[in-house]
């Protein structure tokens, strides 16, 4: 019998089982290699690839270098303003009028404009003209009742019968002036019975044929003025107190004005 040494037939069984225990392994390390290299290389599965890849529709975020700054105090958003349309700013203020109070460099405060307003009408009183003509001594102005009212500003004519006869007063007329107005009658001094002609004349010439009052009538006189230079009043005593050689009538232009 031939004995079993190193190159027997069992030395041979093991380098064999040795042998298939290493390809085994090799094998193995091979087929993670391989597999390693199907998921991660160039021609590696692209749904792999797709999966751990971020959606391309993700921005990425910023790094910390890219932070977005800060604004800067001149950049800051304004804050809104109150829904009654103040502000808090001085020179922001609303006009006077609006809100009560007046600003200072808004459109209504001390540096805003205003609009001018138109002069008011010119008004003259008669009693406060020099007349240029007619008579003087039968005529005074001043304040003067008729009918329970007082007119502070008239011009009044005593009339009887030692001046008989139409008198007469008249007045340059002022610039500007369009309307001649009048209240007149006989004043609350003026005895029962008498009766007096009013006439106003332009530049000579009557407006109208005048009329004649008695105690306790008034009547307004509005004259248009036009580009007359001159007024002309005129009074006359029609009838005097019965049964009286002295007695006066008292005939008053109540607040007689040019405006």
């Amino acid at each position: 019998m031939t004995a079993n040494g190193p190159g027997g037939s069992g030395g041979q069984h093991s380098y064999l089982r040795d042998g298939a225990l290493v390809g085994a392994i090799a094998a193995a390390i091979i087929g993670a290699l391989v597999a390693v290299f199907l998921k991660y290389g160039p021609e590696g599965n692209g749904d792999s690839d797709k999966a751990a890849s971020p959606p391309s529709s993700v921005a990425p975020l910023p790094s910390a270098d890219e932070t977005t700054p800060a604004p800067s105090p001149s950049e800051e958003t304004p804050s809104p303003s109150p829904p009654d349309g103040t502000s808090g700013g001085a020179g922001e203020s609303s006009p006077p009028g609006e809100n009560g109070g007046s600003g200072t460099g808004g459109s209504g405060g001390a540096g805003g404009s205003g609009g001018t307003e138109p002069p008011g009408p010119v008004t003259s009183y008669l009693s406060d003209l020099d007349p240029v003509g007619g008579l003087g001594n039968y005529k005074h102005t001043g304040p003067a009742t008729v009918q329970r009212t007082t007119y502070g500003n008239s011009v009044v004519f005593s009339l009887n019968s030692f001046n008989p006869g139409a008198k007469t007063v008249t007045y340059n007329i002022p610039a500007g002036v369009k309307e001649f107005h009048a209240t007149v009658g006989l004043d609350e001094k003026t005895e029962s019975g008498c009766r007096v002609f009013f006439q106003v004349s332009l530049d000579g010439n009557p407006v109208d044929k005048g009329f004649t009052l008695p105690v306790g009538r008034t009547r307004e006189v509005i004259e248009k003025i036009g580009d007359a230079g001159r007024l002309m009043i005129t009074v006359n005593g029609v009838e005097s107190p019965s049964g009286k050689t002295n007695g006066t009538c008292r005939a008053v232009w109540g607040d007689a004005r040019l405006s």
